[in-house]
């Protein structure tokens, strides 16, 4: 039986003690979206929200659910027998893109009744009109497990199997596309299993470094960098330690880059950033006409950019906005150079303050935009 507190959330990473797997059994895997776990809890004439697992009052969140009110409370009388059982609909918000409208992803119906027993069911209805975008994602697997830790590992590894290939796509806001999947027997849901899946990053990107002193020497930029950050200030002792940790880079990992790019992703979370291989406190702006990519990624409060396609009649695309990621923290051998522009027009720049050279690639002409404007997850 669930837990009452755990119907609101799909972290249910376990198999309950009465349903134990037995050699052989089909499991039907249904790909999760991405996004914070979210629920519909439904009680006799009133909707609450929940986010996270709890009680939530976020405003896209709601705008979106109520206008299903009526169908809602259609449905939780179909499902109840009228004796004070609550109806609660757990999913995904899912808005991992700036520019797309986040919708509630649903996944399991869980019905609660006056006693505080649950009964479980999947979510093969259709309420909401988004509910097409989640379909034609289900997966089929034999787990050969005589208990349920063998069960769970053999799911967790069929999870890494089928989303690996999903989770290469990187989204504008960095949250991933695909969340897990949400697994069940062929025959019976009275026991889900969703699995998180674990995005491994791309080669050369956050790279695993693995000898005792290199890793003491990260533990140092570490604990330096915590207090650059509660202090908001750089100490000499984290200067001390990033020149420490490059200067044995190569000796100790064969890869001085690869260090780098460790640095530049713990810089990432801090006010301070790293200009031409020298600490400096981040600012909202270069201080120069010029700058690159990588140093607005490195050295400015700037969370990321404008791609702005431009089409053959000399009109715009919608632009799309991407947080940085490491990617573009690396310093690349032919930089993407960013000028400073003299006057900011509205619908050229989008209100940017930096703007790369137009590039022509594969017919299309594409640049970036920097230092303006910057869009918000509803979550």
């Amino acid at each position: 039986m669930f837990a009452q507190q755990e119907i609101y959330t799909l972290s249910v990473d376990r198999m309950l003690s009465n349903d134990m797997a037995v050699e052989g059994t089909d499991y039907v895997g249904q790909i999760v979206l991405g996004g914070p776990d979210s629920a519909i809890e439904i009680r006799d004439q009133a909707i609450m929200l929940f986010m996270y697992g709890a009680p939530n009052d976020n405003q896209a969140f709601a705008n979106f659910v109520h206008g299903y009110d009526a169908a809602l409370f259609q449905e939780a009388r179909t499902l109840t027998d009228g004796s004070g059982e609550t109806v609660v609909i757990s999913g995904k918000w899912h808005h991992v893109e700036f520019d797309c409208e986040p919708f509630f992803a649903p996944y399991v119906i869980h019905i609660r009744s006056a006693n505080g027993s649950v009964r479980s069911l999947p979510y093969d209805i259709s309420i909401f009109d988004t509910d097409e975008a989640d379909n034609g994602r289900d997966i089929g697997v034999t787990i050969n497990a005589v208990d349920a830790n063998d069960l769970i590992g053999g799911l967790r590894a069929a999870t890494q199997t089928v989303l690996s290939g999903y989770g290469s796509c990187p989204t504008s806001s960095g949250h991933p596309r695909f969340a897990g999947i949400l697994w069940r027997p062929k025959t019976d849901f009275s026991s889900p299993v969703y699995i998180d899946f674990s995005f491994d990053c791309p080669d050369g990107v956050t790279p695993k470094l693995e000898t005792d002193e290199l890793n003491t020497l990260l533990a140092a930029v570490e604990l330096q960098l915590a207090y650059a950050i509660c202090s908001n200030t750089m100490t000499e002792s984290l200067k001390i330690a990033v020149e420490d940790l490059l200067r044995n880079a190569e000796r100790l990992a064969g890869d001085q880059g690869a260090v780098i790019t460790r640095v530049l992703e713990m810089l990432a979370r801090s006010p301070v950033g790293m200009r031409d291989g020298h600490l400096v406190m981040r600012t909202s702006l270069p201080v120069s006409e010029t700058t690159t990519l990588d140093e607005l990624a490195n050295a400015t409060n700037t969370p990321g950019f404008w791609l702005q396609m431009r089409k053959e009649d000399g009109g715009y695309d919608r632009a799309k906005f991407y947080l940085f990621d490491n990617a573009h923290r690396l310093p690349k051998i032919h930089p993407i150079v960013m000028r400073r522009q003299r006057t900011v027009i509205e619908d050229e720049t989008l209100g940017c303050q930096y703007a790369s050279d137009w590039e022509d690639e594969g017919g299309y002409m594409f640049r970036r935009l920097a230092i303006g404007p910057v869009p918000t997850l509803s979550w």
